[in-house]
């Protein structure tokens, strides 16, 4: 995000009741996914890796990250913050516990998991040799990003720009 997309976005909250908080959820959100996209850009940083997986239960809990990007996300962070396949596994398993179940209180997830199984019941009813992977997969990813668009950000001040602000 730009200082003149951040700016607007300032703007457009300064006159609503709930503008501050919103305007911290943002910054703490996009901050978060700021971490996440260097990350993914250099995945043997073991810090970066611990302040994104670290940062995942505040994710969840705002409604930011799903359940299934979370456990996709944990897993990938699990090799780089942990080379014993056994500890990994079984750091894999207590982030698991910690997972909420779906909610009626958000019914994207509902959706989600029902248009998930519909997908991959079809998929697996089609021919073993017309079956890709690789085309079920983005379709899943298309599914996600349907049915799980959102916002988020750190806690500078809200006139801060989000990239300025994960620095």
């Amino acid at each position: 995000m730009t200082p003149a997309q951040w700016a607007a976005v300032v703007a457009e909250h300064t006159l609503r009741p709930d503008g501050p908080a919103e305007l911290a959820r943002l910054r703490a959100y996009l901050g978060w996914s700021d971490a996440v996209a260097r990350w993914r850009a250099a995945p043997g940083d073991p810090a970066l890796a611990q302040a994104v997986y670290d940062g995942l239960p505040a994710r969840l809990a705002k409604r930011e990250v799903s359940v299934p990007e979370a456990r996709v996300l944990a897993t990938a962070l699990l090799q780089t913050l942990e080379t014993d396949a056994q500890r990994r596994q079984q750091a894999l398993l207590a982030f698991e516990r910690t997972l909420p179940g779906p909610s009626a209180a958000d019914p994207r997830q509902l959706a989600y998991l029902r248009a998930q199984a519909a997908e991959v019941a079809a998929w697996r009813a089609a021919p073993a040799a017309s079956r890709d992977p690789a085309v079920l997969q983005a379709r899943l990813d298309q599914l996600r990003v349907q049915h799980f668009a959102h916002h988020g950000a750190t806690s500078a001040s809200p006139d801060t720009p989000p990239e300025e602000a994960s620095r």
